[in-house]
Order: C-alpha cells, then sequence, then structure tokens
C-alpha cells in the first residue's frame, strides 16, 4: 500500500498531471481533463492494442513519458526492461517512481533528433510513441528513430492528434486550419497518412484505432526487414522500398536495425480498425484511473488558446 509523506503529498499537490494514476491506498492523481470526464482518454486507443500484446519478458521503449503511466504500467504487466524517455524531468513521474519503488530506467533530457545516437546499440521489442509526433516540425522523422531502435518483428504503436478534414493521405498544417487549439500542435495526419508514415518507414501496419470525436488515434505497426517490402502497401510504397529510401543515415540505421535477433512478441489482437468512442470506452490497464475520486491529488495540465473569431 503507497503511504505519503507531507513532502510527498505537497509535490504531488502542487503537480501539474497529464496522467489520472491510481497508486492504490486511496492514493490517485487527478489527470489533465476536466472533473467527470474521462482520465487519460488521449491513450485509450493504446490501450485498446497493448490488452492483446503480452509484455512479459520483453523490453519496452516508452517515448513521451510525462508522468509514466505507460512505463509503469509496462512494468506491472511484467516486462523484461522499461525505458521512458521524455525532453524533461518531472516531478510526478520522480515521485511515482520512489513511490512504487520502481525499476523503470528514466532517461532525460532526450530528443527525438538524438535518441538513436543515446541509446546507442539498445534495441526493443516493444515501442509505444504516444503524444509525440504532433508537436514536432519533423513528425516522420519519430517513426524513423523507432524504427531503428526495434529489432525485426518488433512492434510500434504511434499515437497522435488527428485530423478527418480528408479521406486522403493529408498532412494538416494545425496553424492553419486550427482543428486543435493547443500552441504545441503543428502537424495533424488524416488517418490515411498515419498508416502510409508508418508503412513508408518498413512496418507492416496492423491496424488504427481512431478517436475522432476526440481528434486522436493510432496506429500499430510491425518491423519488417528492409529486404521484404511490408505487405499492404501502395506498387509506389513497394518500388520506393525496393530502391531505398533517400535518406543515407536512416539506411545505416535501419540495417543495424535488421542484423539484431528477431523479437518474439505478438500481438494476438484482430488485424483491422476500428473506432472508439471515448466517452464510453472504459480500458484495462495497470495503474489508469478512469474517473479519479474528488480527493484526487494535484493541479491539471489543461491549457488551450482560445478559438479565432
Amino acid at each position: 500500500m503507497v503511504t505519503l509523506s507531507e513532502t510527498q503529498r505537497e509535490t504531488m499537490q502542487s503537480h501539474e498531471w497529464f496522467h489520472a494514476l491510481d497508486l492504490g491506498g486511496g492514493v490517485q492523481t487527478c489527470g489533465r481533463f476536466p472533473p467527470g470526464k474521462p482520465q487519460n482518454q488521449t491513450l485509450f486507443s493504446v490501450f485498446d492494442f497493448l490488452k492483446d500484446i503480452d509484455v512479459r519478458n520483453m523490453d519496452c521503449l516508452d517515448i513521451g513519458a510525462t508522468d509514466g503511466l505507460i512505463s509503469f504500467g509496462f512494468e506491472k504487466l511484467g516486462a523484461k526492461s522499461v525505458l521512458a524517455t521524455d525532453r524533461v524531468s518531472g516531478d510526478g513521474f520522480r515521485t511515482v517512481h520512489g513511490l512504487l519503488q520502481s525499476r523503470v530506467e528514466h532517461l532525460v533530457p532526450v530528443e527525438i533528433s538524438t535518441i538513436v545516437d543515446q541509446l546507442k546499440d539498445r534495441q526493443f521489442d516493444l515501442i509505444v510513441c504516444a503524444g509525440v509526433i504532433y508537436h514536432m516540425l519533423n513528425p516522420l522523422s519519430a517513426i524513423m528513430a523507432c524504427r531503428a531502435l526495434l529489432r525485426p518483428g518488433g512492434l510500434l504503436i504511434v499515437e497522435t492528434a488527428m485530423s478527418w478534414l480528408s479521406k486522403h493521405a493529408v498532412m494538416v498544417l494545425n496553424s492553419e486550419e486550427e482543428e486543435s487549439m493547443e500552441s504545441s500542435t503543428y502537424w495533424m495526419p488524416t488517418p490515411k497518412a498515419l498508416e502510409g508514415m508508418v508503412r513508408l518507414c518498413h512496418f507492416e501496419v496492423l491496424g488504427g484505432r481512431w478517436q475522432p470525436d476526440i481528434g486522436r488515434g493510432a496506429v500499430l505497426g510491425r518491423a519488417t526487414p528492409a529486404q521484404h517490402p511490408a505487405p499492404g502497401g501502395t506498387t509506389l510504397t513497394r518500388a520506393m522500398h525496393q530502391h531505398g529510401l533517400l535518406d543515407y543515415q536512416f539506411s545505416k540505421q535501419l540495417a543495424a536495425a535488421d542484423a539484431s535477433p528477431a523479437s518474439t512478441i505478438a500481438f494476438r489482437g484482430p488485424v483491422r480498425s476500428s473506432e472508439i468512442a471515448s466517452a464510453s470506452y472504459i480500458p484495462v490497464f495497470p495503474l489508469h484511473a478512469h474517473r479519479p475520486e474528488d480527493t484526487a491529488l494535484g493541479k491539471r495540465d489543461w491549457k488551450v488558446v482560445p478559438r479565432s473569431e
């Protein structure tokens, strides 16, 4: 059972929480969404994939871990190792890490542009990159970096803010369209674009989980060796893979990743895309607090810009 010292309680009470966590013993954090709303709802697509993935004895990487819900959840589910990375070190992650007496490795500061070099020769079976790429001016580079860090056959879940303005493979420039009023949201892919981005970076797309009601979604991909073009792509995608992508650094990283022993991780869910109704979906994931009690600790990490008149 988690017992808080006065200092820990004060720290948790003053922290702006992104994740709503249930740490046991009546200790919960408030999460980022308004009271009464399902918390952690931008991760529901991720949770829906993870319920069909056995992480026991697997090496897992959580990119953009913030308060650590995915990272600590992996540990609870029996992962062999868990690495959490982020741009900054936050009081939330550090406090929860201590309360849980966690062995999760926390590496900060880490930028996507340097993550492959920072992690050197490390390889993973599963990577979750949630809430990251829409904050980037070059979002495709994140998916490339993830592919370079995965063993052949490894799994990637990439979750992001998304656009439904088009049925085509389009990246929407949010600063012009104002689909999201979060000032750090730059690019929003359509579902077809997100699937295509993942496939272009040498993944077999196993499905999408879309949340159009909140403008979010995720794609699950399995890393395929460069010499075996991923199934399901267009004629042009297959030609691009056959002739090699014109990025020398990524080609070197991909060759190194493909030389690693294959992962044994498996996805046992349906290979398809589907929609999730965020208001009614109730995920099952360790430490997830769906609707925290009124006594939940902390402030809410909720900032948007007023919409243009």
